[in-house]
């Protein structure tokens, strides 16, 4: 499958969790709100995995499948994909950028607090991703640096933990 489908099928699945989550799971109620929020978050995070890791997403309709039955439990776990990439920069690259997007939301929230949407989720996302289990990105970061994962991990799960 070409990466660019594998990351819209990746896109599509995770909105469809993310909106049953945040709205439930055949609610016409918040559509808009919940493509804005996986278009500012699950895109950017599997963008910088893919420019700065030159790979490519993986989606998984197994994954996929298990996120929409959690959903359906209301248990907050979604996982569509992953991407292949070449090197640890790769991996660091998904998790920071979510970090760099609440970072970024937070600032601008002191002047238009629409924006502040965007900041939970993306901590969230970011702190998700960190855990130290594979597949997850956590997982090789804290492997090949437990540095770097520590530095990476312990701002964004306190920003988490405050929300």
């Amino acid at each position: 499958m070409r990466s660019s489908v594998a990351l819209l099928l990746g896109m599509l699945f995770s909105f469809v969790c993310l909106h049953g989550l945040l709205f439930g799971m055949f609610s016409e109620e918040g559509l808009v709100t919940s493509a804005f929020i996986t278009a500012m978050v699950f895109l950017p995070h599997e963008l910088a995995h893919i420019a700065v890791g030159r790979g490519k997403y993986v989606f998984s309709p197994l994954l996929s499948i298990l996120s929409l039955l959690c959903t359906y439990l209301k248990f907050p776990f979604i996982l569509t994909g992953y991407a292949e990439v070449d090197s640890l920069k790769g991996v660091v690259a998904g998790p920071l950028a979510n970090i760099v997007m609440a970072l970024s939301a937070l600032i601008v929230s002191y002047w238009d607090r629409s924006v502040f949407i965007l900041v939970y989720p993306n901590v969230w996302y970011a702190a998700s991703n960190l855990l130290p289990f594979p597949p997850l990105d956590g997982a090789k970061i804290a492997k090949e640096r437990p540095h770097l994962w520590l530095a990476m991990f312990l701002p964004t799960l306190i920003i988490y933990i405050m929300k």
